[in-house]
């Protein structure tokens, strides 16, 4: 009888103690990292035709053995034999240095040199002609982040023509100031995005700050599928449609005026590079 007591005592504690003990707490989710290679369009060649289908113009370019640093570009016109333009592309080593635009008789135009920081972002461009002339400079500068502040261009004599000012929101460009040769306004240019983080509308106002203009930009998905300018008064001045390749990069675009006329159709042949990217994951 005492067995039976005592055994009726506990079994409600043990019961109560089934009852009342907490789950296990889930494990956190770890973080975790992998690899993943993946192919890098890399535009080598761009076919301009007249809205007849005849061929305008081909531009092509080259690169490095690992299709990362441009080397040449080439203009190319059915008349010709020879390149309409040439451009070439000097690096110490992955830093660019100059550019040198050539024309069809193979002279040197004009020289573009680039002075960088030790963050390898330019500072300054300097465009001289084929005699060494200076002809203009942009001087550029950067936050602390890394960020574009500002841009104030120069004549060869080293006068300001304009000044750019930059700021963000969010690490993303927000809004450009417009400043004329005496710093005056000259306008400015706003810029928003969708909750992607992808740019949808460009306005341009003009000094007294009505709209000048509008370039909205429409996307199917992650592809940038139209590209749109209207005047300030919402009417359409050209949209430049695009056709989506294989690969996810443009394969084709066409531009139609305020009519809806086509004014240029151009064809886009590439190359590719692998790129190994690290992926961070949770499980």
């Amino acid at each position: 009888m005492k067995k039976l007591l005592v055994l009726a005592i506990l079994l409600p504690i043990a019961l109560l103690g089934c009852v009342s003990a907490p789950p296990d707490k889930a494990p956190e989710p770890q973080r975790k990292e992998r690899i993943e290679t993946v192919r890098v369009p890399v535009l080598i060649k761009e076919d301009s035709y007249f809205a007849d289908g005849i061929l305008d113009r081909t531009v092509s370019y080259t690169y490095d053995s690992a299709l990362k640093l441009l080397l040449e570009k080439r203009v190319q016109e059915p008349s010709r034999a020879e390149p309409t333009e040439r451009s070439v592309y000097e690096y110490s080593g992955t830093v660019p240095t100059s550019v040198s635009l050539f024309d069809y008789e193979g002279k040197l135009r004009t020289r573009t040199e680039f002075k960088v920081d030790a963050s390898g972002r330019v500072i300054q461009e300097t465009v001289a002609d084929s005699k060494g002339n200076p002809q203009s400079s942009v001087r550029y500068e950067y936050d602390a982040s890394g960020l574009r502040t500002s841009r104030r261009v120069y004549n060869g004599a080293g006068a300001l023509l304009a000044i750019s000012e930059y700021s963000y929101t969010a690490g993303r460009l927000a809004v450009v100031i417009l400043k004329d040769s005496a710093e005056g306004p000259a306008g400015r240019v706003e810029h928003e995005y969708d909750s992607a983080g992808r740019l949808v509308l460009r306005i341009t106002f003009d000094p007294a700050g009505a709209v000048a203009q509008r370039e909205r930009f429409v996307y199917d998905g992650d592809f940038l599928a139209e590209e749109r300018l209207e005047r300030g008064d919402g009417r359409v001045e050209r949209r430049r449609v695009y056709e989506k390749g294989p690969e996810g990069a443009p394969a084709k675009s066409t531009l139609y005026d305020a009519s809806g006329r086509i004014r240029d159709i151009r064809v886009f042949e590439y190359g590719f590079r692998t790129e190994e990217r690290t992926v961070v994951y949770y499980e």
